[in-house]
């Protein structure tokens, strides 16, 4: 018999169907399915990098038409939408993604049944440039200095002074931040805040001076005269205007005063008002006490007296003509202030006068009388706190004296 036979090449999904066989006499007929051939990727997706806010569209290629595949991002199936689009062209596969974030860095997947390609999207943010840097501040003390820092996109800066994170408290010190613009306010500058100050942020640095000018020291309330008594103590006190501590000290005599068994040096109110107190003192001790501060200072004088006040050298009786001058004095063991010494003629005081004079030489103390007037019999009596001394005053006449001759 005859053989007949029909060869297809390169069979296609559309070569399926029934074929016959027709002799004339004799007919046969067969069908043929043709079943498809496992799709799989011709070009895979590529890794891709790209800058916050960008598009980017993912590729991959097929090797045949009209597969269906899913999107996915790790293990999310997405969704066409805003931020998604899908789309097929012939054996491409294409996934668009609009705006990108930082939260869109992952792995992204092709899935065609038993076939699969994934890739990286990395999203970088954009690089961080200074638009306004800022500007050196040269601020009077108690003014109000403000650093503004601009920049090309939001960030968060940190503020450093003299390269140590800032504190603001929210008040004096207040840092805000305004999209772009970092700003560092502070309401009343004082000389503890000059320094170099520091606005970083993403990689960058941008730095400016803040020169303060201090204000004179003025002294509020000065030293004061101190009188102790011996084996005592004094305490001296003073208030500036402000704060001020590196730059103080405290003078004995010109020469400067440290901590010691002896000697407390104390300063409150953040450096305002000082304190000096001086302990187990003794008759001798006496000297000028100074506070500087600055070019400012303040000095008083310390007094230590002893227990008890003696006389040396007391008054001495004195006869006089009327006309002639008469003087009285006394020595004392230590000086007292002339406020405490006074001068008696028969129990009335004295005061310097046309008649009397009154001087004070250390401790050495005198009684004038200038020209002696006719009077009786006088009692003179020198006073100090608890030291006496007395003596008596007799004035003659000059024809008493003139009889006496002859």
């Amino acid at each position: 018999g005859a053989l007949l036979q029909l060869r297809i090449h390169n069979l296609e999904m559309e070569d399926s169907g029934t074929y016959c066989c027709d002799t004339g006499d004799a007919q046969c007929t067969v069908t043929l399915i043709v079943e498809g051939a496992p799709a799989f990727f011709q070009k895979e997706l590529k890794n891709q990098e790209a800058q916050e806010g960008d598009d980017i569209t993912l590729h991959c290629e097929l090797s045949k038409a009209g597969t269906h595949v899913e999107w996915r991002k790790g293990g999310a199936i997405l969704q066409a939408g805003k931020k998604y689009e899908m789309r097929q062209e012939g054996c491409v596969q294409e996934l668009h993604i609009r705006n990108l974030e930082p939260e869109d860095n992952g792995y992204y997947t092709c899935d065609a049944g038993d076939q699969l390609t994934t890739a990286l999207v990395a999203v970088q943010e954009p690089t961080v440039e200074v638009v306004s840097e800022m500007q050196d501040l040269r601020v009077a003390e108690d003014q109000p200095a403000e650093f503004i820092c601009q920049y090309s996109r939001p960030v968060q800066a940190q503020w450093k002074r003299n390269g140590r994170p800032l504190q603001p408290d929210g008040r004096r010190v207040v840092v805000e931040q305004d999209w772009t613009v970092a700003h560092l306010y502070i309401s009343h500058v004082s000389t503890e805040d000059r320094g170099t100050y520091s606005c970083e942020a993403e990689g960058t640095c941008v730095v400016a001076s803040l020169e303060v000018e201090a204000k004179p020291i003025e002294i509020l309330q000065g030293l004061e005269n101190m009188d102790t008594i011996d084996g005592g103590e004094a305490l001296f006190e003073c208030s500036i205007s402000r704060c001020e501590i590196k730059d103080s000290c405290w003078l004995i005599d010109g020469k400067p005063v440290k901590d010691s068994p002896t000697t407390e040096i104390v300063s409150f109110e953040s450096g305002r008002r000082h304190l000096l107190l001086l302990k187990d003192l003794h008759v001798g001790d006496n000297c000028k006490v100074t506070f500087q501060a600055g070019t400012a200072a303040t000095s008083a004088m310390l007094n230590v007296k002893g227990w008890q006040l003696d006389v040396v050298r007391g008054l001495e009786d004195k006869v006089a003509v009327v006309g002639e001058k008469v003087e009285f004095s006394c020595v004392l063991t230590e000086p007292v202030p002339e406020a405490e010494v006074a001068w008696y003629s028969n129990g009335a005081e004295l005061k310097n006068d046309n008649t009397w004079a009154m001087q004070a030489d250390g401790c050495f103390y005198q009684l004038v009388l200038r020209q002696a007037p006719a009077m009786p019999p006088q009692e003179i009596t020198f006073a100090a706190r608890d030291a006496i001394s007395m003596a008596k005053l007799t004035v003659i006449s000059k024809c008493v004296v003139s009889l006496q001759c002859i």
